[in-house]
């Protein structure tokens, strides 16, 4: 993904992407390790952790470097960890990244949804405001709980564009003159 990820900046920027899916971050961290582990860029350190902060800045920096600022739509999956308080009780919940990364990555996304399965195993509706567990976000005001499908996610926004479009084109129509001639 490295090596081609320049490219698919470019055709991002020259509008022959509009949209590209990360699938998903772990995958991307799984990577990250590997490829430090073994090979031209591994990391020759006693401590077996070494390897993870080398790949956790790697994978930073592809993310606040390049994919935030893609012109196109991007799509992460993220795995979620889960943290009991400790008063015990309530769960917390936050996107799985190495280290200290997964405490940070939320403040470069614009939009922060989660997908959960209904019971007939085969719907997933996705929220998109914060419930106390999971801190999520919109900037589209997407309804919450919505399908997990793009129309539906967008439904808000999509008709906001399209009062303003039929404002705007109201505006520019000169009055008609109603007044009788005599």
């Amino acid at each position: 993904m490295n090596s081609y990820l320049p490219s698919l900046v470019q055709e991002a920027r020259d509008g022959k992407i509009q949209s590209l899916a990360l699938d998903s971050w772990s995958g991307l961290e799984d990577a990250a390790r590997h490829r430090r582990l073994a090979g031209p860029l591994s990391i020759k350190n006693p401590d077996g952790r070494a390897h993870h902060n080398v790949a956790k800045e790697d994978c930073k920096q592809l993310f606040v470097m390049q994919l935030i600022h893609a012109r196109c739509n991007v799509g992460i999956s993220f795995h979620i960890t889960e943290r009991q308080l400790e008063g015990g009780g309530e769960m917390l919940y936050n996107m799985k990244c190495i280290g200290d990364f997964a405490s940070t990555v939320g403040q470069n996304l614009g939009e922060v949804y989660r997908s959960q399965s209904q019971p007939d195993g085969i719907t997933r509706l996705v929220y998109t405001r914060p419930d106390g567990r999971f801190e999520l976000q919109t900037r589209i005001e997407a309804p919450n709980p919505c399908e997990n499908k793009f129309s539906a996610l967008f439904s808000n926004m999509i008709q906001k564009k399209i009062a303003e479009l039929d404002a705007a084109e109201k505006a520019e129509k000169p009055p008609v003159d109603t007044t009788p001639t005599a």
